[in-house]
């Protein structure tokens, strides 16, 4: 699922969390779990020549720098306190998988400044991802297909 659409860090962190985990735990082995689904989407996405290179570079520094940032973070909040905000922000995320269904159909040509935004937000949405993860995809997508004009596949 997560490869498809993203989303996929929506159900396991609560499913790791509801068989016992802290929180903090769930959310890194959810994040470690992807790992192997990331690399095996690559190559897939990659052999069907589907990735946009020149923005590969890019979007991976602010990943790093920006997950780096979330992981530091989610390592500093009371697991207590954590537990009742995950519950929360999986509902704010939600939406964002229902947004504009006829974003990413076609790719569209956007304007340099409206890219540099998505740059910023981007960045913003790995922090998010190193601090729970969960619904960061669903996000992502919709951020490269808005601000950067990406296709669905694309993104």
């Amino acid at each position: 699922m997560d490869s498809a659409a993203a989303g996929g860090g929506l159900i396991s962190i609560p499913f790791l969390i509801f068989l016992g985990l802290p929180p903090q735990v769930a959310i890194g082995t959810d994040r470690f779990g992807t790992l192997g689904q990331i690399l095996s989407a690559l190559y897939e996405f990659g052999k069907a020549k589907k990735i946009l290179w020149r923005y590969v570079l890019p979007f991976s520094i602010l990943g790093l720098f920006g997950s780096v940032i979330g992981a530091n973070i989610l390592l500093s909040i009371d697991p207590k306190v954590l537990e009742k905000t995950i519950g929360i922000i999986l509902i704010l995320v939600l939406p964002f998988i229902f947004l504009k269904q006829d974003l990413g159909v076609h790719r569209r040509t956007v304007s340099v400044f409206k890219k540099f935004g998505g740059f910023i937000i981007y960045f913003v949405i790995m922090i998010y991802n190193g601090i729970l993860g969960a619904g960061a995809g669903p996000i992502s997508l919709y951020n490269a297909m808005f601000f950067f004009g990406f296709t669905i596949v694309e993104s």
